[in-house]
């Protein structure tokens, strides 16, 4: 983050919480410089954008005085009225996005716990930051986030205004995200209750910067091996995201002769499927998969072992944070339920409660 948005930051957040009071003079330049350890360019850029705001107004002649009309925020405004924050990922898109956002009219609609609820897209941040930034009874929610976001929450965090993160572990940040190790490690022991496992190998596209989750779930993937000690085989990753690619790294691992594969995205795992049946491996027998989210595997495909993340769960406890008074510091793991091919219907395990 630029110096000069630090103190703005520190700034404005001492306007709103009283600590420069209404109608008092601001420290001189010089004091703020020394204090920042900034040139005077960034703290004049500072100033602007509060005076700007009408945070502060400059007298010529006088100094930089807070605004009479500013109203300070001491924290305990619930009379006021909280106003809820959900900011969707509209710049990395997958199949399920679409899915994701129309969760969150139904969860919302009727709600009256806050003043205002207001469901903005990440594209939009630039023209709405400074509206979220504007009021500590402001609630912020992250629908997992892109990786361009973390200028804004990063710009939030400094402004002390409460915000939730779904689905990416920033350990600065307040989260709520899928246990993923927890997952791989249920699915793991889930086959070796049918058989030994001999060797497992990961399955994955090509590394994308924008898709975070992936990279979390390969270290997830990893740790668990190390912690249980079992033998990995090298990772099978398409080299391009063409399906040319995919299915040929696909090849590659089934002619190795892994029995278990896990696909860190289930956009894989139908080539793995294709992959199998042109080779004459077996699901089931010779050949299990273990997946996230698989929304076609509503036949209970022999041999697949799926993750189904609690979507609906993260985003009540997400908003459940929210309408508190004043949010405390909470970061949560939500365990994946395993949709396993000897049940019909899912395993269910129980997550640590908001309290």
């Amino acid at each position: 983050m630029p110096v000069s948005d630090n103190i703005y930051a520190s700034l404005k957040k001492g306007i709103l919480q009283g600590v420069y009071r209404r109608g008092t003079r601001m420290p001189t330049r010089q004091s703020l410089m020394k204090k920042h350890r900034a040139s005077r360019g960034s703290v004049d850029k500072a100033i602007r954008q509060l005076v700007n705001e009408k945070l502060l107004e400059s007298l010529q002649g006088s100094g930089t005085f807070v605004s009479q009309e500013q109203k300070t925020m001491t924290g305990n405004e619930k009379e006021e009225g909280f106003n809820l924050y959900v900011i969707l990922n509209t710049e990395v898109r997958c199949m399920e996005s679409g899915g994701f956002d129309q969760r969150w009219g139904p969860l919302l609609e009727g709600n009256k716990t806050f003043e205002g609820t207001h469901i903005i897209p990440s594209l939009s941040l630039e023209e709405r930051i400074e509206e979220l930034c504007s009021s500590f009874n402001n609630r912020i929610i992250w629908s997992r986030p892109p990786l361009s976001s973390m200028t804004y929450i990063d710009r939030l965090n400094y402004t002390v205004i409460p915000q939730m993160v779904i689905n990416r572990n920033f350990p600065s940040c307040n989260y709520i995200s899928t246990d993923t190790k927890g997952g791989i490690r249920q699915a793991i022991e889930a086959i070796q209750k049918e058989r030994s496992i001999n060797e497992i190998a990961l399955f994955c596209p090509p590394i994308n910067p924008e898709l975070p989750f992936q990279a979390e779930r390969e270290i997830a993937f990893h740790e668990v091996c190390v912690e249980s000690e079992l033998k990995r085989s090298r990772t099978f990753r398409a080299e391009d995201p063409s399906s040319r690619f995919f299915m040929k790294a696909a090849k590659e691992a089934l002619a190795a002769g892994v029995e278990v594969i896990y696909a860190n995205d289930y956009e894989s795992v139908p080539y793995l499927i294709s992959a199998s049946e042109q080779l004459g491996r077996r699901l089931g027998e010779d050949l299990f998969l273990i997946t996230m989210d698989w929304r076609d595997n509503h036949r209970n495909t022999p041999g697949i072992y799926c993750l189904s993340q609690d979507w609906e769960g993260m985003f009540r406890k997400a908003i459940s944070w929210a309408a508190q008074a004043k949010p405390y510091f909470f970061q949560d793991l939500s365990m994946p339920s395993l949709q396993s091919p000897t049940s019909h219907h899912p395993i269910a395990h129980n997550n640590s409660s908001l309290k």
